[in-house]
């Protein structure tokens, strides 16, 4: 079992969002966001709000409890189970 990091968050800085990098996302242009979840884990759609896949792109996803990354893909659905937060970072092309 990983470590779990405790207490307040260690990106104070970086933007939460629950729109992340949709098209009509208020945050689209951020160069990283925070997607919160909850003790469940964090779920992230890969797609825009009319299930087309996410214009952005590819995103780097982390867990901020477990450490896992994943890249994801436009049109794909994850769940970063054990993870409170996630950070986003879109990967330039």
């Amino acid at each position: 079992m990983g470590y779990k990091m405790p207490g307040p968050s260690l990106y104070p800085n970086i933007k939460r969002s629950t729109s992340g990098y949709r098209i009509n996302s208020d945050d689209k242009n951020e160069e990283k966001l925070i997607i919160p979840g909850d003790e469940n884990g964090t779920k992230i759609s890969m797609k825009e709000e009319n299930g087309d896949p996410l214009e952005k792109g590819y995103i780097k996803g982390t867990g901020l409890q477990t450490g896992k990354i994943i890249i994801m893909e436009p049109g794909e659905e994850h769940t970063f189970a054990g993870d409170k937060e996630v950070l986003e970072e879109p990967i330039k092309t």
